[in-house]
């Protein structure tokens, strides 16, 4: 057979591949479209592809909600958690649904009691189901001394210390106008009115050593320089069990200034 004939031979197998995928379609989708009649021929096909240009073209990013699984739901739930992207969110909304029923179960339960019964404790901002958190209420703790910290987590890392036996205030963030997070939006009014109750002697500023957690300390230093009172701010020094040649110059410098 000549290359001609092959390339015709071949142009053909070609013609009547695309016209049984064009079969297919139509019957595919033609019951969609047509109320459920199946078509045949080339008014079948005709209209099975101009229902399938339709969808494509009117409704290509929206899914009807009858399509939308319980797992695609689940999978949109993760991913508005920190950290959880598209693809972390289905292996884990996989492995609930097919190794861990009883901890998909445990996990809804507690998420509906934390979001009913959590709330901010009246005094120092952090999560607590009662009127005052446990640290607040305690009469063991020293009331002279305030903590402002950044987030509940640095508040529990300082307790996990032993250190530091007064009390907390929580901002729950740090200053960031890019981010169109501003002073009332860490509760200052608050923080100033808890430290100028009369019975605060010192604030100390643990907010984090990033640019918005210096912004933060300095800008609430400046808010209490019309008090009486002593504002310290966190030491910053070489890491426990590290060498200088580890160091960035910034934390040495400061670690050298700071020396005792």
């Amino acid at each position: 057979m000549s290359t001609k004939g092959a390339t015709r031979v071949r142009m053909a197998d070609d013609t009547t591949a695309s016209a049984d995928f064009q079969e297919a379609a139509a019957a595919l989708f033609s019951p969609l479209a047509g109320g459920g009649r199946r078509s045949s021929g080339e008014g079948g096909r005709k209209s099975g592809l101009s229902a399938l240009e339709e969808g494509a073209g009117g409704h290509a990013d929206k899914k009807p909600a009858a399509l939308v699984s319980g797992m695609e739901r689940l999978a949109q739930a993760l991913r508005c958690q920190p950290g959880i992207g598209p693809r972390s969110a289905q292996r884990i909304a996989f492995h609930l649904m097919q190794r861990d029923r009883d901890a998909a179960r445990s996990l809804g339960e507690a998420l509906l009691h934390a979001v009913a019964h959590v709330h901010h404790c009246e005094l120092c901002n952090n999560f607590s189901e009662t009127r005052l958190c446990d640290i607040c209420s305690s009469s063991e703790r020293d009331v002279t001394r305030l903590c402002v910290v950044e987030m509940p987590t640095d508040l529990m890392l300082l307790e996990s210390t032993r250190t530091f036996n007064g009390l907390y205030f929580v901002l729950m963030g740090y200053l960031s106008p890019l981010d169109g997070i501003g002073p009332r939006d860490l509760h200052m009014p608050q923080l100033i009115a808890r430290a100028g109750n009369g019975a605060v002697r010192e604030i100390v500023l643990a907010t984090g050593f990033s640019n918005e957690g210096e912004a933060t300390a300095f800008y609430i230093s400046e808010l209490l320089k019309t008090h009486d009172l002593v504002v310290t701010r966190l030491a910053r020094g070489v890491p426990s069990g590290a060498g200088l040649d580890y160091v960035d110059p910034a934390t040495l410098a400061r670690a050298m200034l700071d020396r005792r």
